[in-house]
């Protein structure tokens, strides 16, 4: 029977090991987080336009809302697995995110200083080419940025899913000379009665 002094030793060698236990990285969490809300509007953009395909002929039609609904579904499931905590890793997210938020930009440079846009029945008023270009650069460089973030917090992650895996220790049963004479537990085999 232990006394209180070793109740309390044994109270703190608890909690010393749960201070030891490294902690979900908040760089990833904060990833995570801005990738759901880019599903989201990516999946929001892409109903939206097959909503609307009938008004815009020839800009795509339902086809132009099915690549955009795609890849915010995928945004959507690795932001979710990545907050959960339930990815793998993080460095196909991050460059994923790296190499789509590029592409953003780029779009969005296209878009502003060349002009090219959407060509809705001819009304590409150069105001509005702005705004979406300013648009697709602020995503872009957000998706930039969370990729970064992911990259950045990976090795801190891989510990933290490291930490929260259970200890595989195989349990034995203690082994006593007494056992060693024992018969074998197993029931024989009808073919043993022979």
């Amino acid at each position: 029977m232990r006394n209180e002094d070793e109740d309390d030793d044994y109270d703190r060698d608890d909690a010393s090991d749960a201070d030891d236990r490294p902690t979900f990285p908040i760089a990833v969490k904060i990833a995570g987080i801005v990738w759901i809300g880019f599903g989201i509007l990516e999946f929001m953009g892409a109903a939206f336009s097959l909503a609307t395909a009938g008004m815009n002929a020839g800009a795509g039609g339902p086809v132009g809302g099915c690549c955009p609904g795609l890849i915010g579904v995928a945004f959507l499931v690795c932001g979710y697995q990545t907050v959960a905590g339930t990815a793998k890793d993080t460095r196909g997210n991050g460059i994923g995110s790296i190499l789509l938020g590029l592409l953003q930009v780029v779009v969005g440079v296209a878009i502003g200083v060349l002009g090219l846009g959407p060509k809705n029945q001819g009304n590409n008023d150069p105001a509005v080419l702005i705004v979406i270009a300013i648009f697709l650069g602020v995503l872009g460089t957000t998706l930039i940025v969370a990729g970064a973030l992911a990259l950045s917090g990976r090795t801190a992650y891989k510990e933290w899913r490291h930490a929260q895996r259970p200890s595989r220790r195989p349990r034995r049963r203690p082994r006593d000379d007494e056992d060693e004479d024992e018969r074998p537990r197993r029931r024989p085999r009808r073919d043993d009665d022979d």
